[in-house]
């Protein structure tokens, strides 16, 4: 499921972290598309300061999914 503005690239990276089908994935692919986008930046803020933790990049990817949830 790709959203406008959301790129190929960008959902490829989140899989490689979440899981192509795991509930944190279902999670971050039930966020709406600026959310998505906006996990998306942080994530990259954080890689391009060096971080690389895997448990830190996921949390970056799903800080906001309480949107979601309604």
């Amino acid at each position: 499921m790709l959203r406008p503005g959301v790129s190929t690239e960008d959902l490829a990276l989140a899989k490689s972290l979440l899981g192509e089908n795991s509930p944190a994935m279902a999670l971050f692919l039930r966020m709406s598309a600026a959310d998505q986008q906006h996990a998306i930046a942080v994530l990259q803020s954080l890689r391009d300061r060096g971080e690389d933790h895997p448990a830190l990049l996921q949390a970056a990817l799903l800080h906001d999914v309480g949107k979601a949830m309604g």
